[in-house]
């Protein structure tokens, strides 16, 4: 009897716990994918593109592990069409508290998968020079980094 009460328990919580990662999933999926097209915007000059971005609860509990797929910034000016950098994966996990309880953005851990970068350095300029300055950069950013892995 104290077995099938065991199994039965065990059951209901992973049953909640997928609940709770399609509903996440599902309710999050937007609004992150917009906050990480704002916040690369607000960050650098460069046009940029990714194929997708995905959200897991329960890989890193109590954090949310998110990725963000094939992400592509390409230059400008002279560099117009020169792919700079390219990224088969990013990976990195923001705080599940601070993101459902204070509404900011604290990333925890970031990590690159298949990084490829292409920086020229020519007379006339460079093609890496596409992060904006602090000066003219948003202050009011509901993103957070507190990063604990690099």
């Amino acid at each position: 009897m104290r077995y099938k009460k065991t199994v039965f328990i065990s059951v209901s919580i992973a049953i909640v716990l997928i609940l709770f990662r399609g509903a996440f999933a599902h309710f999050y999926h937007e609004e992150l994918r917009k906050i990480a097209i704002e916040e690369l915007d607000k960050n650098i000059t460069a046009p940029f593109s990714f194929s997708d971005v995905d959200f897991s609860v329960l890989r890193n509990w109590p954090n949310v592990t998110g990725s963000v797929e094939d992400l592509t910034v390409t230059g400008t000016d002279y560099f117009l069409n020169d792919t700079i950098a390219y990224v088969k994966e990013v990976h990195f996990e923001l705080s599940l508290g601070k993101l459902l309880f204070q509404g900011e953005y604290e990333i925890k851990s970031f990590h690159l998968e298949v990084p490829t970068l292409k920086l020229v350095e020519l007379a006339n300029g460079n093609n890496y020079s596409i992060f904006r300055s602090s000066a003219s950069a948003d202050t009011t950013s509901a993103l957070n980094l507190q990063l604990d892995q690099i």
